[in-house]
């Protein structure tokens, strides 16, 4: 759903492919359009949609599940982002992007700081597990809906 504006590099960092520990990283650079919308003489930064789409879960999923949770195989998504904050400008809004959800079936976490004039946001997003019992759901739903919401976070970047 990001309009790529100019794309300036893939690095594969591991490819991920021998022995059961092994992950696949890679390290991407690019710029990206619609991220900020003007207010007054502030900005507000979609910084959510840095993490890529999460999902949504509808009402009748939240309400319950019939079926046991089968997933294709554990893993774990880490995102690791760098934003360069305009001089003359702060940040509003990054105890909103500070979330530790951890159980034994999954978590979400993220942490976002700032570092001289670099907005720093990590996020992990880790399935632990490749089956639960129906009655496990709510463990699911404890990391998965702060991940989405995640998704849909904004920051003000404030003119000083």
């Amino acid at each position: 759903e990001l309009d790529v504006d100019k794309y300036e590099g893939f690095e594969l960092l591991k490819d991920g492919r021998f022995g059961d520990t092994a992950y696949l990283q890679f390290k991407e650079k690019f710029s990206i359009k619609k991220l900020l919308s003007k207010a007054g003489k502030n900005y507000i930064f979609d910084v959510g949609k840095l993490i890529g789409d999460q999902i949504k879960l509808d009402q009748n999923e939240l309400a319950g599940r019939k079926v046991d949770v089968w997933i294709p195989y554990a893993r774990t998504y880490e995102n690791i982002i760098a934003v360069n904050i305009p001089a003359g400008y702060t940040v509003d809004g990054l105890q909103d992007l500070n979330i530790t959800v951890d159980n034994e079936s999954g978590a979400f976490i993220s942490t976002a700081k700032i570092d001289g004039s670099k907005l720093l946001i990590q996020t992990k997003k880790i399935y632990k597990k490749t089956f639960d019992k129906k009655e496990s759901w709510t463990n699911y739903i404890a990391f998965l809906e702060p991940a989405y919401k995640f998704s849909q976070a904004k920051v003000v970047l404030k003119k000083l």
